[in-house]
């Protein structure tokens, strides 16, 4: 007997300018950074603590830098991960709150904090990581196409453009342009790579369930 065909399950509108703008902001957000560049993000798999605390501390240098609080001195004078040292290594700290608060935004869940126990380390209410940089956003997200895969995910497949230059990653017009009015926005704009991510609509905009540089 001869299968019939699996009907395609219509994707987000990105023919829509809100939903365009939408999706490519809110994929910016990890793509600023690299996220899931060089391995892939997948929440299902067991949480690492030094990449869920790698996107969380560069989101907040970049895009919520009221909460980020830097060592007066070199360093802070606190026990390093199971008692050892931790001189001249974690010279900048967020809220623990403020760590929940930003992964149940864009990642759906909230971690227990003892997976942040190296880099990325959460004591006495406070997650501290180190610094050598000022906190710079360089990869804008244009979504170009999008597949329904069922139970409410979408895969959205995406191009992300480089600056030569430091660009505003809080100017939301960037996020609803298309490619050639990117480039040439952007001073000494490329396309850098492309990538696809699973993400899952909510009231808040969207969740990342994965995502792979290919």
């Amino acid at each position: 007997k001869q299968e019939e065909p699996v009907e395609a399950l219509p994707g987000l509108d990105l023919s829509n300018a809100e939903t365009y703008q939408g999706v490519n902001q809110f994929l910016s957000n990890f793509t600023e950074m690299n996220f899931a560049r060089t391995s892939p993000f997948d929440s299902t798999a067991a949480p690492e603590g030094n990449v869920i605390g790698a996107f969380v501390g560069e989101h907040c240098r970049i895009n919520k830098t009221d909460v980020v609080e830097y060592a007066p001195g070199n360093s802070y004078d606190i026990p390093g991960p199971g008692g050892g040292g931790a001189q001249g290594v974690y010279n900048a700290r967020i809220p623990e709150s403020v760590l929940d608060e930003v992964t149940q935004r864009y990642l759906g869940t909230t971690y227990d904090h003892a997976i942040f126990d190296d880099a990325y380390y959460c004591y006495d209410g406070w997650l501290y990581f180190g610094v050598t940089a000022p906190g710079t956003a360089n990869g804008i997200a244009l979504a170009t196409s999008s597949e329904g895969i069922g139970d409410g995910l979408y895969r959205v497949s995406y191009v992300v453009y480089t600056s030569g230059t430091p660009y505003n990653a809080l100017d939301t017009s960037l996020y609803g342009m298309s490619e050639e009015e990117l480039l040439g926005h952007l001073d000494g704009g490329q396309q850098a790579y492309s990538g696809t991510a699973v993400v899952r609509p909510n009231g808040d905009g969207y969740q990342l369930v994965s995502m792979r540089a290919s």
